[in-house]
């Protein structure tokens, strides 16, 4: 006969599992739209800008994507804390989190300004982007200097959105998330019809996104949850070192997967110029169609599996781990082998370029194993255990740098993608993955094993 606690843990676990798949729907109905946008928004921006300049367009991009790097961890140590204090009913300790990472995160945004502003006069741009044309080298800086202060914008909005995922309501951000896509397509038609100067392109597209962070945001403390908006009342200085020690590590996980995955585009620009990020960098683009399906309904698990690990439901998060290892590798898989046959074509007729066999298989394998890697990733994230990412990150990044430029130069562009196959398979896989498993099988009741 079933307890009440059983009773409970069985709803409960219901509850995830349906938030987690509509939010993952939800994802997939935004990013869907998104990814429909950017692949318009693809040919229009690079028959407008030219070859270096888009390729400088999806540099800054890139940079954009490393919002959560400058938060030092915040937004992901406010995750855990705001979904353990939400299972006890520790409304308090929401709010006091809110405030304090909201206070940190408006000093570190004040300390990059000043660093940027300082530092700008002496970058010397053409070599960072490594182009050919000087004349685009004046623009280009502009350009990233409009990308900066947008950066700084999208750090402070990510502790709200942050909070999204924290209470296991991603699907509603997502409505805003499309509208962010639609209103950066906007920008770009209205800034090529327009004819406006490189900067301003780059404001109008990438500001878009940054808007409907910010309605996201009002939405949030104004309507959904006014009970957690931040005061200064609520600031709790105890909570900095709490929020910083663990934000810590996980911003130490962020600085070695952006080395680890995000730093392609760069070693592509500097080992074969800016005008090959182009291509690499679209069929780059549209292989990221497999991870950004999987990661709609793996990110919501990571608010799940701390839930679930403070209320000790163990057995709910090992049926969710495997369940998600499953069907990720079975969706890589096939909407891998669908894309490595169609991105060729999409690329040949838009940019004119085929890209060689060699990368769409390169590809394909990082697809794969970047799926199995993130679903170890965030069981790990939720459960608080960082240590051992720590140490196979550290390695990981190091030899996925050195290695990427070692392939690079013998295989070409595929030896970049190669590197990070080799690098995750090792490492995120086989050493991250070994702990997992201890601590999987650590979760056994002894009936089971």
């Amino acid at each position: 006969m079933a307890t009440p606690q059983s009773t409970d843990d069985a709803a409960r676990g219901r509850r995830r599992v349906q938030r987690t798949a509509l939010t993952g729907a939800a994802t997939l109905l935004a990013k869907g739209s998104g990814v429909v946008f950017s692949f318009l928004a693809i040919p229009l921006a690079a028959s407008y800008m030219g070859s270096e300049r888009f390729g400088v367009w999806l540099l800054v991009g890139n940079f954009l994507t490393w919002v959560s790097l400058a938060d030092l961890g915040l937004g992901s140590s406010l995750t855990n804390i705001v979904a353990g204090a939400d299972a006890a009913d520790d409304l308090g300790k929401v709010r006091s989190a809110i405030t304090t990472s909201l206070a940190l995160t408006v000093g570190i945004v004040l300390a990059l300004t000043v660093l940027v502003l300082g530092g700008y006069p002496f970058i010397p741009w053409q070599q960072v982007f490594n182009l050919q044309d000087r004349s685009i080298a004046q623009e280009s800086g502009l350009a990233a200097l409009v990308a900066a202060g947008i950066f700084g914008c999208r750090l402070l909005l990510a502790i709200p959105i942050r909070l999204y995922t924290a209470y296991q309501q991603g699907y509603l951000y997502q409505f805003w998330a499309g509208l962010g896509s639609f209103l950066a397509l906007l920008g770009l038609l209205v800034g090529t019809w327009l004819q406006s100067s490189f900067a301003l392109l780059i404001g109008l597209f990438f500001g878009g996104m940054t808007l409907a962070d910010l309605l996201a945001t009002v939405y949030l403390f104004g309507r959904l949850r006014p009970q957690i908006r931040p005061r200064w009342a609520d600031l709790d200085f105890s909570l900095i070192k709490v929020l910083l020690s663990q934000g810590g590590q996980f911003w130490l996980l962020q600085v070695l997967a952006i080395v680890y995955l995000q730093t392609d585009l760069i070693i592509v620009s500097q080992l074969f110029g800016a005008s090959a990020v182009a291509s690499y960098g679209v069929a780059f683009k549209l292989f990221a169609i497999v991870d950004f399906a999987q990661t709609a309904f793996i990110v919501p698990l990571w608010a799940a599996y701390s839930e679930a690990w403070a209320r000790k439901d163990l057995g709910w998060i090992r049926r969710m781990f495997w369940q998600s290892m499953y069907l990720s590798l079975a969706w890589s898989i096939g909407s891998g082998l669908v894309l490595w046959w169609l991105t060729p074509l999409l690329v040949n007729r838009w940019l004119g370029i085929t890209p060689p066999l060699e990368l769409m298989v390169a590809m394909f394998c990082l697809a794969v194993v970047t799926a199995l890697s993130k679903c170890i990733a965030y069981l790990l994230n939720g459960l608080g255990q960082l240590s051992s990412q720590t140490l196979y990150g550290m390695i990981a990044a190091l030899s996925n740098l050195i290695l990427s430029v070692i392939l690079g130069k013998a295989w070409g562009l595929a030896g970049v993608t190669w590197s990070t196959v080799i690098c995750i398979s090792i490492f995120s896989i086989g050493g991250t993955g070994r702990d997992t498993w201890k601590i999987l099988k650590a979760m056994t009741p002894r009936s089971e094993t």
